[in-house]
């Protein structure tokens, strides 16, 4: 699929998730509505942050919410380089510009990733 064909982001893993023990009573009072509306929060959040079009996120919007929101997405220190190469796979349309399918198309991505990191962890225990 989309991220299957970049190299960079099918190595990327999740190391301190892998290794962390999850914390049920964190998750006990957030339901998957808050969960959500808290996702298009953040998309609204970076994608005016720059231009206060909240319709789409420019590549700067863009890296920055990688960069502050994701910190653990493929290691601790995501270099500029490393946040435009992931921004060229998620910009399907090739426009400059994330609108809000491919973000979830992005977070969908993210999350199979985190699910895969700590079911393989779990079968290591």
């Amino acid at each position: 699929t989309l991220f299957r064909s970049n190299p960079f982001v099918t190595d990327c893993t999740f190391p301190s998730l892998v290794t962390r023990e999850k914390k049920k009573s964190t998750m006990s009072s957030v339901t998957l509505e808050h969960a959500l509306l808290f996702m298009i929060d953040v998309y609204q959040k970076y994608a005016e942050s720059m231009d206060m079009d909240t319709s789409t996120m420019s590549t700067e919007e863009a890296m920055h919410m990688i960069q502050k929101e994701l910190p653990l997405f493929c290691g601790k220190n995501v270099s500029e380089a490393d946040c435009k190469q992931i921004i060229d796979v998620i910009d399907t349309q090739k426009n400059g510009k994330i609108d809000f399918s491919e973000y979830i198309t992005f977070l969908t991505f993210i999350a199979k990733r985190f699910y895969q990191d700590l079911n393989s962890a779990k079968h290591q225990k």
